[in-house]
């Protein structure tokens, strides 16, 4: 203690002591401003300049005005009162909310955990006074957003505040709670009837009830599963519905008793009784019923079909099931009843059902079909005969077609009233296929639902043909010789039975009858199918050959580096090639069409074949024939492929193997022509493309007047040798003199030597 007491009057003597020398305020500010460059000392300035605080200090003060605060304060709200930037009071934050967990940012603001918990302690205490609160009240009273009060009161719910914060963001206590599932208890133990729980809620929104729709359907739930109340609740969400007991049991006992008593009940009387699904709800209950499209049967009901069908099966016969089945039943219904049955399931092909309420044995209908194959076998082979003796031409061939349709002769009805016209397998463009209807009885006015869907579509003529294709594409029907036949064999049978079983067999006879028909028109056609095959080969190889010749053209023209001569190029083309392939292509057609025609050379003739084509190739083939009269190969290419489509042609595409071998055979022609040709200007058309193919492994098929053009690409060509050069220019000027004077003149002995050479130089290579 004395050597402490020695330091304290030592330092006291010192400071009481005068310095001799005194640091003015500069040179504290240049040390300040030395060590803050050394990074000795780490301090902040504050707005004014005139003060300096440390990290660690503005640390303190910034704890000290949240304190102060109550937990809350603004972030901008610490500038004024620190007399700090923000950029360090933000950087200062976030190093203390990283050590402190207990406070957070929300929105700018400075936020404790304390803060929140005495928000949540004053809501606990309104709470208890009214019973439920909004969280929207609460966020405005608060001034938070209702995520972060959200956020606060869920953690501390059961701690700081005693309630139930249901889906709906509202807060009830349990008070509240009991006492909204009293009010519930007693409005619904009042219901008699079925009854929407949101309808009947929403009337007690208002007024001393006040009741919540979504507390008061969960609480429903509650009272029913703890049987405090007795119904069920059937639906979901808006349309959900509320069934008492009382209700379900007596409706649940006439339904069963109606059940009982008729073997059957409608879904239309469910309805009525307030059941939303009756098939569910029948399945459901009568666990052996089943389910028809608008009733609902006892399976006693298609046992007893199914011992009926069964019968039929043995002793071949057919079954009508309307008097089995009880009467409310539709047609439809009455169908289903047989799917139903096990015969029907297990062996269908022994039976089958027509007009969706008989039932005809498999082995009666065939033994109906032989009967009827064997009354129809003599008309059939008289008129094979008659087939058999006409001649074999396309004139033939339109008499075979309308043998097909045989004279009509007067036949009478069944019951012997007025005959009419139409002998059996006659076929009238207006009649109309007959489809059964259940005549009396307890049937319903469905069997006539479909008054043209059975007939056949080869019966209706084409509108869009003549005469003549109506009659060719006209088909013999029996079915009115089969109504009559099956009217007469079988008295008993039921008329609608008739009518639907001749519909059935209807196909089989026509079949037969057109089988004989074929074989007799195949025999009388073969050689003149066999003719015009023969023919349409020829014109198809014409076609592939005038092809393969167009794209070498093509090909040879597209090579070309003189653009000048593109336009004359192309026109000459189109107007000899392209227009060849153009008229063979409407050749082909009407030989495929079996169109008559003499000649198609001119407009007038080729558009009277193009009438006779069908629409869509007769409107392909003038699209191409307008691209011929364009400079555009392009487009007749477009064309000639939409053509070829309708057509059904597939041309072949020149490989380059192809266009070779193409190539060798022009020039193998070309030579022959030049050694046979004696006028001077085809002469030296020749010699010009025959170079220009060895020049240029291409043939352009160029007009006279063109040449001259290929004679340039010839002349320009490095690999020319220049005296051949000179000559074939020499050869040109002679050609373009003699086709100005128009005259034939004799060659100069120097030009005719000339020729002579270049055609002795070509015809040896």
């Amino acid at each position: 203690m004395e050597e402490l007491e020695k330091l304290r009057q030592k330092l006291y003597s010192i400071q009481k002591e005068q310095s001799a020398q005194k640091l003015s305020e500069r040179n504290c500010i240049e040390i300040i401003v030395k060590m803050l460059e050394l990074k000795m000392i780490d301090i902040i300035h504050t707005l004014n300049g005139k003060e300096y605080i440390t990290p660690k200090q503005l640390e303190l003060e910034i704890k000290d005005e949240i304190l102060r605060s109550g937990g809350r304060v603004n972030i901008t709200d610490l500038q004024p009162l620190l007399n700090i930037d923000i950029s360090h009071i933000t950087d200062c934050v976030n190093k203390i909310i990283k050590k402190d967990k207990s406070i957070q940012i929300y929105h700018g603001e400075i936020m404790t955990t304390y803060y929140l918990d005495s928000v949540v302690e004053e809501i606990q205490e309104q709470l208890q006074e009214v019973g439920k609160l909004h969280i929207n009240d609460l966020s405005l009273r608060f001034d938070l957003e209702v995520d972060l009060l959200t956020s606060a009161i869920n953690p501390r719910l059961g701690r700081l505040i005693h309630a139930v914060f249901d889906a709906s963001e509202t807060l009830y206590t349990q008070a509240h709670i009991d006492r909204h599932k009293h009010k519930v208890m007693g409005l619904f133990s009042s219901v008699t009837q079925p009854i929407i729980i949101a309808h009947l809620v929403r009337q007690y929104q208002s007024g001393d009830y006040q009741l919540n729709e979504r507390m008061a359907f969960g609480q429903l739930q509650e009272l029913i599963a703890a049987k405090r109340i007795n119904g069920i609740i059937q639906g979901k969400g808006s349309s959900a519905e509320y069934i008492p007991s009382i209700f379900s049991q007596s409706r649940s006992k006439w339904i069963e008793s109606f059940f009982n008593q008729n073997s059957y009940i409608a879904y239309e009387s469910l309805t009525k009784l307030q059941i939303h699904d009756p098939k569910a709800y029948l399945k459901q209950t009568f666990k052996n019923g089943v389910a028809l499209s608008t009733c609902f049967i006892d399976q006693l009901v298609v046992d007893k079909v199914d011992d009926s069908i069964t019968e039929i099966i043995d002793n071949i016969g057919w079954l009508d099931v309307s008097p089995l089945v009880p009467p409310p039943l539709s047609n439809k219904d009455m169908e289903m009843v047989i799917k139903e049955c096990p015969n029907m399931k297990c062996t269908p092909e022994k039976a089958i059902v027509l007009n969706e309420y008989f039932v005809v044995s498999t082995t009666f209908i065939d033994r109906c079909f032989t009967l009827l194959q064997q009354s129809i076998q003599d008309k059939l082979e008289k008129q094979q005969k008659a087939m058999e003796n006409l001649a074999v031409s396309k004139d033939s061939v339109k008499d075979i077609n309308e043998i097909s349709s045989p004279p009509t002769k007067a036949t009478s009805n069944k019951k012997g009233g007025k005959s009419k016209q139409g002998a059996p397998g006659d076929l009238d463009d207006s009649d109309e296929d007959i489809k059964p209807t259940k005549k009396g009885g307890n049937k319903k006015k469905g069997g006539n639902k479909k008054k043209n869907d059975d007939s056949d579509d080869d019966d209706q003529p084409n509108k869009k043909g003549g005469k003549n294709q109506q009659q060719q594409q006209k088909k013999v029907d029996h079915l009115q010789e089969i109504i009559q036949l099956l009217s007469k064999w079988y008295e008993s049978m039921e008329e609608e039975l008739i009518q639907s079983l001749s519909q059935y067999l209807r196909p089989k006879v026509n079949q037969a009858w057109e089988n004989m028909v074929k074989e007799a028109r195949e025999k009388l056609e073969n050689e003149t199918m066999k003719s015009r095959k023969q023919q349409q080969q020829q014109l198809s190889t014409q076609l592939n050959t005038l092809y393969a010749n167009y794209q070498l053209f093509k090909n040879g023209m597209q090579e070309m580096d003189d653009e000048k001569s593109l336009p004359n190029l192309t026109k000459h083309l189109l107007k000899t090639v392209c227009t060849n392939i153009a008229n063979l292509l409407v050749e082909i057609n009407a030989n495929y069409h079996m169109v008559e025609f003499s000649s198609i050379e001119t407009p007038a003739q080729r558009s009277a074949v193009l009438q006779s084509l069908p629409s869509q190739v007769s409107k392909s083939l003038d699209k191409l024939f307008a691209s011929l009269s364009k400079s555009s190969i392009e487009e007749f290419q477009d064309t000639l492929d939409t053509v070829c489509t309708h057509s059904q042609i597939k041309l072949k595409q020149l490989d380059k193997k192809s266009e070779r071998a193409l190539l060798d055979n022009h020039e193998k022609e070309l030579k022959e022509q030049l050694a046979h040709e004696q006028d001077f200007g085809n002469q030296f058309q020749i010699i010009v493309n025959l170079f220009y193919i060895k020049l240029k492994n291409h043939y352009v098929y160029a007009p006279p007047r063109s040449i001259g053009s290929l004679v340039s690409v010839i002349c320009q060509d490095e690999e020319t040798d220049q005296v051949l050069k000179d000559q074939l220019n020499t050869l040109h000027q002679e050609v373009v003199k003699a086709i100005v004077n128009k005259s034939n003149s004799t060659l100069e002995p120097e030009t005719t030597t000339i020729l002579e050479n270049i055609k002795t130089l070509l015809l040896k290579q």
